[in-house]
């Protein structure tokens, strides 16, 4: 590389990001625009239907369709030839990560809060929530556990993720991805820095199987386990603890494991630049 080509390279990697940016700015004002439609539709119209809400955030999803299938061409993405079957084994493993995210959830989204509990003799754990099946849960459902990581794993893995691989290395890829998926869920609390860690897996996940079948599931199973559960704060009694301690061990040790993976599949000499632009 000549110092003639330095600034070709970053104006090359920093369109790169605009493009991004461009295409999931687009997606989040289609998002925003039939959000406020639902409010102002359902306050002025419906006298406060909050079940309109839901249904107008469930067209917005299939409203960007035509926006995926545009830079699909654009940027000559073809995502039919990726969209294979993954394994029970990979299934299972994505499960018991999702799993682990939500074991660490508190610490990590609450870390001052989880802290002062303890303090107290107290803990935050997830309990599965009550739940009345009727239209409105099975709006919220589908949109939210179905719909929602579909569209979204298309834009952020299979579009964005792939498009910057063509200009950046995979590591950096990943990370610009994953901060992007979190910045534009527009959450600066802890629960964006899970919004940051589960990006970050759903691109190795991507990447691993070679499938975009497995970020959507993955990103299914997430929303699942948030839709059923509910955070709650018990005290921590010896009874209680002793619950939660063969999770707590499995979950830490299937975190070095899985860090081990990503780790030794990043640093593989097939994820060099030049392979990732062949």
């Amino acid at each position: 590389m000549t110092f003639k080509n330095i600034p070709k390279i970053k104006n090359e990697k920093t369109r790169s990001i605009v493009n991004a940016l461009f295409l999931i700015t687009c997606c989040y004002l289609i998002q925003v625009v039939f959000t406020i439609s639902a409010l102002v539709f359902s306050h002025y119209v419906l006298n406060d239907d909050f079940i309109n809400l839901y249904a107008f955030i469930f067209v917005a999803y299939l409203m960007e369709i035509p926006v995926i299938i545009y830079f699909l061409k654009k940027w000559n993405l073809n995502l039919m030839q990726e969209i294979k079957p993954i394994s029970f084994g990979v299934s299972l493993i994505l499960l018991l990560t999702s799993l682990v995210i939500f074991l660490f959830n508190p610490v990590i989204s609450e870390p001052v809060a989880y802290f002062e509990n303890l303090m107290m003799g107290k803990i935050m754990v997830f309990i599965p929530r009550k739940i009345e099946v009727d239209y409105l849960f099975i709006l919220t459902f589908f949109s939210y556990v179905i719909v929602a990581p579909i569209i979204e794993e298309i834009v952020y893995r299979g579009i964005v993720f792939n498009y910057l691989k063509r200009t950046f290395n995979l590591m950096p890829a990943i990370i610009i991805s994953s901060v992007l998926f979190a910045l534009f869920h527009f959450d600066f609390s802890g629960e964006g820095v899970i919004k940051l860690i589960s990006g970050f897996a759903f691109c190795i996940a991507y990447h691993k199987t070679k499938s975009i079948a497995a970020p959507i599931l993955f990103h299914i199973f997430i929303n699942l386990i948030s839709q059923l559960t509910t955070e709650q704060v018990i005290e921590a009694s010896a009874v209680n603890i002793s619950r939660y301690i063969p999770l707590v061990i499995f979950g830490i040790f299937f975190t070095f494991f899985l860090i081990k993976e990503m780790v030794k599949k990043v640093e593989t000499p097939e994820n060099t630049f030049e392979d990732e632009k062949e």
